[in-house]
Parts: C-alpha cells; sequence; structure tokens
C-alpha cells in the first residue's frame, strides 16, 4: 500500500491545527480570567492535580525501567542466544523458575532495599529476566516460529556530516567490541555530498582500519541537491540503505534475515545491544511488522555540558525509559532498528522530513493498516549531549534541536489522511493513534506553561479575584501539590547520578554534588528548553514556515 496523498489544501488545513489547539489553549486562561476568574482557577487546580499524580505515576515507571535496564545490562545474551535453540529447554528452565519460592534475587543498588523488604517487588523486578520469554516462548510462539539466530546479520548505518574522525572510530569500536559475532555485522558509513573531501579523506582510512573486522564496510556518498528531498539524516540514511541492499542482494542473504541499525556519528552502544536485539527479533513472531528501540542515553560528554543541557539530556533519558515501560505508546527515536524486509517495503525513509525517526513509525505502521509496534529493548545507547564553544551558543544550539525534534507534529497532516484513507485499520487503532500523537505534542508545548504560569493570571488580571476565598487557597493548594509532586525530583536526582559514567579526574567532587542540585533548574528549564521550542516549532508549521535541518555540532574526542 502506498502512502495516501490529499490536496495542498487539505495539507495545510491540518498543519495548522496543532498550533491552533496549542495557541487556543495558552490564550483561553487569559481571556476568561477577565470575567471568569474563579473558573480558571478551579482548572488549574484540576490541571495541577492530573500532573500531581502523573508525577507519582512516571516516577514509579521510572524506578522499574531503570531496574530493567540494570537487568538487561547485567545479562550474557550472547549465551540466551544459544538456549532458544531448543524452546523444551527453556520452558523446563521457566517452569522451574516459577516454582521455586526462592529464586535468585537481583540486587541492584539502591534498590535492593526495596527487594529485600518486598516480596513483591523481588517478584517483579527478577521476573522480568524471564516474562519475555514466558509471554512468547510459551503461550505464542512454537518452536518453528523462531527462526535459528545464526541466520541473522545487522546491517549498521550510521550517518555523518562533518564529524571529526575520532567521533567516528569510537561509535564504530563500540559496535566492534560488542558481544556478537562482528563478521554477521554489516556497516555501511554514510556520507554527504557537500562534505565529501572530507568524508572520502576519513573513509579511506576507516575502510583500511575494519574492512577486515566486520563481514564488509562500506562507504557511501549521498548526493546533493536530490529533487524532492530536504536536507537531512533521511536522505542519507536512505541512500545508505538502497547501496547497502545491493550488496546483501549478493551474499543471499534473506531480507527478514537481516536486522537494520541507524545510528549517528556520535552513538556508541553498549556492549550487549546486538545480542539483546539478536535474541528479542528472533523470538518475535511478528518480526518483520516490529520496530525495536533502545534507550538513547546522552552520557558521552554529561560532565563537560552546563546544567541546564544536563538537566535536558537526562530527562530525555528519563522520558525514552517510562516510554519503554508503556510500550503501546513507544515511537521511534533517533537510533532505532528494523528488518530489512520492512524497509524495502517502506521504500526506507522519509527524505522529504527532518524527523525520518519518529515518521518511520507512522510509515510502517500504515504499511502494515495498523499491524505495527514498537518492542522496546532496555538497553542504552549513550550519545553526545550538546556542546557548543560558549555557554549562550550551546543554549542556543540545545534550543534549536530541541525544536527540530518537536517539528514531528508536522505528521499530524500525514497521519489524518491515512487514518481517514485506510479502511483496514480497525477504527480503535485509528482514534488511539491520533489521540496519543496529538496528546504527546500539545501537552509538551503547553503543560509547563500551566503549571509555572496559569497559576497568576487571574490575580494579575483580574484585580477583584484577588478578594476571593479562592483566590486566597490557589497559591496554597497548587504549591502543596507542586510540592509533594516535587518529591519525584529526587528518583531523577538518584537515577541520573546512577547512570553517570566515571567522573574525569579534572573535576573535583563538587562537580558531583552539582549534578545533585542542578535539578533546581527543572521548572526553569522545561518552560524555556522544553515548552518555548515546541511552541515555537508547531506555530511554524501553523503559519506554514517550514524547519530547516541544522545538524547538532559533536565535539572532537581527545
Amino acid at each position: 500500500m502506498k502512502d495516501q496523498t490529499a490536496s495542498r489544501l487539505t495539507e495545510r488545513t491540518l498543519e495548522i491545527i496543532p498550533g491552533a489547539l496549542v495557541w487556543i489553549a495558552l490564550a483561553t486562561p487569559i481571556v476568561l480570567s477577565f470575567s471568569y476568574p474563579t473558573h480558571v482557577a478551579y482548572f488549574i487546580i484540576a490541571f495541577d492535580m492530573y500532573w500531581f499524580f502523573k508525577a507519582f505515576y512516571m516516577s514509579k515507571n521510572l524506578i522499574h525501567a531503570y531496574s530493567f535496564m540494570m537487568i538487561d545490562q547485567a545479562t550474557n545474551w550472547k549465551e540466551k542466544i544459544k538456549e532458544i535453540k531448543n524452546i523444551e529447554v527453556v520452558r523446563d528452565r521457566i517452569k522451574r523458575f516459577l516454582g521455586e519460592e526462592k529464586h535468585k534475587i537481583y540486587t541492584i543498588p539502591p534498590f535492593s532495599f526495596l527487594m529485600r523488604v518486598s516480596k513483591k517487588w523481588r517478584k517483579k523486578i527478577s521476573f522480568y529476566n524471564y516474562n519475555h520469554e514466558f509471554l512468547n516462548l510459551i503461550s505464542k510462539v512454537k518452536q518453528e516460529d523462531i527462526i535459528d539466530p545464526e541466520e541473522i546479520h545487522h546491517l549498521i548505518i550510521l550517518a555523518t556530516y562533518k564529524e571529526d574522525i575520532s567521533i567516528l572510530r569510537e561509535a564504530i569500536d563500540a559496535v566492534k567490541n560488542s558481544n556478537f559475532d562482528s563478521k554477521k555485522v554489516l556497516f555501511v558509513l554514510g556520507g554527504e555530498e557537500r562534505d565529501k573531501e572530507r568524508f572520502l579523506k576519513y573513509s579511506l582510512i576507516l575502510e583500511k582500519e575494519y574492512n577486515d573486522v566486520f563481514k564488509y564496510f562500506l562507504s557511501t556518498v549521498h548526493p546533493e541537491n536530490i529533487l524532492g528531498e530536504v536536507k537531512g539524516k533521511g536522505g542519507n540514511i536512505t541512500f545508505a540503505g538502497r547501496k547497502a541492499l545491493e550488496k546483501v542482494e549478493s551474499l543471499g542473504l534473506k531480507y527478514d534475515r537481516v536486522i537494520v541499525t541507524t545510528l549517528d556519528a556520535d552513538n556508541i552502544v553498549h556492549p550487549e545491544y546486538l545480542a539483546v536485539l539478536t535474541y528479542k527479533y528472533a523470538i518475535n513472531k511478528e518480526r518483520v511488522y516490529r520496530s525495536f528501540q533502545p534507550v538513547p542515553i546522552f552520557n558521552n560528554n554529561i560532565w563537560d555540558v552546563p546544567a541546564p543541557v544536563r538537566i535536558v539530556g537526562m530527562s530525555n533519558g528519563f522520558w525514552q525509559l517510562i516510554e519503554s515501560t508503556r510500550p503501546e505508546r513507544l515511537r521511534n527515536f533517533s537510533s532505532h532498528a528494523q528488518s530489512l524486509a520492512a524497509l524495502v517495503d517502506t521504500d526506507f525513509w522519509s527524505t522529504n522530513t527532518i524527523v525520518e525517526d519518529g515518521h518511520q513509525f507512522w510509515r510502517t505502521f500504515f504499511r502494515y493498516d495498523g499491524n505495527h509496534e514498537v518492542v522496546p529493548l532496555f538497553m542504552p545507547i549513550y550519545q553526545d549531549a550538546v556542546e557548543e564553544k560558549t555557554f549562550l551558543k550551546t543554549l542556543k544550539a540545545q534550543y534549536v534541536q530541541l525544536r527540530r525534534w518537536a517539528w514531528g507534529a508536522s505528521d499530524f497532516p500525514y497521519v489524518t489522511i491515512n487514518v481517514f484513507k485506510n479502511y483496514k485499520i480497525p477504527l480503535y487503532k485509528k482514534i488511539v493513534a491520533m489521540y496519543r500523537m496529538m496528546e504527546g505534542y500539545f501537552f509538551w508545548a503547553t503543560a509547563p506553561m500551566f503549571i509555572t504560569i496559569a497559576g497568576w493570571l487571574p490575580g494579575l488580571i483580574n484585580p477583584g479575584f484577588k478578594y476571593t476565598v479562592v483566590a486566597f487557597n490557589l497559591p496554597q493548594i497548587t504549591s502543596t501539590l507542586m510540592t509533594i509532586a516535587a518529591a519525584g525530583i529526587f528518583v531523577n536526582i538518584l537515577i541520573s547520578i546512577l547512570l553517570l559514567p566515571p567522573r574525569p579526574q579534572k573535576y573535583s567532587v563538587v562537580r558531583h554534588i552539582m549534578m545533585g542540585l542542578q535539578w533546581i533548574l527543572l521548572p526553569f528549564v522545561t518552560l524555556f528548553l522544553s515548552a518555548i521550542p515546541a511552541i515555537d516549532a508547531q506555530t511554524r508549521l501553523m503559519i506554514g514556515k517550514r524547519l530547516d535541518w541544522k545538524v547538532t555540532k559533536k565535539k572532537e574526542r581527545q
């Protein structure tokens, strides 16, 4: 099935909706505060109550996700891959595990005390290592549904533009040093024609270094100014993917036995990433119709960047961890994996958007008539936080990156058009898909505004409101709710410290302490480096001002 199209008038009308909803929502409390300040006050209290409970729910999921990630990182997935060749052995082991009252307890500091205290927690955390096997191997999958892991190959496409060779080498070395047979890895380095001289110089060096490491090492140069393409990662990796397809065919590999992972130049895969991806792919009966999403952790240079950028990077990683515990909400973000079969069916990635990662979810969703989900991998891929030469330039670059991510709202016309024209997708799936998409981008832009600013509006705009009982109690109620909800920040502090790489010698212990204290800046960061970039992006979409791709610079490695 091809993507459904509509007239430019229809598309343009749909582009207006996300931004219009945001501005209506932001303007409504201001307008109503003149005549109905009490109604605005009750709305603010209700909204704060909603986020009060949501904060605790998200903190709970973050703790679970962190625990799951620690377990997955500690697991030797290469050994587990060998087990699935005989499903009966796995079944027997799971049955024995479920029958044991005193089973092995995974101790994950500092959550080990929870496991000692709570039997329910012990079972929940320990059982995670087996629940995926249980659901798929016991309930759904037969031995013939599991493909032989020996047949699986990985195609890694690393997109680069102006990055130094030290950055590329570090990313390639991480793949090379994985707990997986590198001779089953096909590596493609994708460069741009507008950086051709530098890229060809680096690619020749890297080909000599890694040609004998992987099954093959290929470099491609994406031509500039291809008709219909926008400048961005999508065109680069699509061109690289098509070139790699020729090599895959010459090797006689089956499309559904090749898993494709896209990486940015600064991405450092965890040593177990390829192995856990192989395992989850092999046992998933619907593998071709699934995407696989690792967790982006912006830790490569976390000690060097200013506090606001550290908060943004850590918060984004936390959000992806939380969403991983709710796979029905999970979408492709940054580095992700799909079968080559699915990529061939969707003609690889979109080349006419700067947010090819999230857009690829929807392209696959509609290509397979709604039969598409994202499988979470609780395995990190480490990335760079935004870093420029000066503090102000760093903040500006961070703003630009977040605005580009928020441009994902531009998918709304595409999703809406295909939802109404594809009659094979069940109605409930259409409704849920539309709602979740709108909810995410709407609250991204509005929630910080409502929480930090809206509470002051009735009193500032309507002086008479100050003398009412509601006005007297409003600050106390909202302040109490937000103070209690702020307890969730302590979870952020704890996990952010646990995820930190070793402190460089050039920094004293004071820097470590600041990693905890920095979270007092969270309200300001969510306002100026979250809500405002999102409003900016959706407003640009609303008024028809397209957003261009701007590469986030990466710092050279020492």
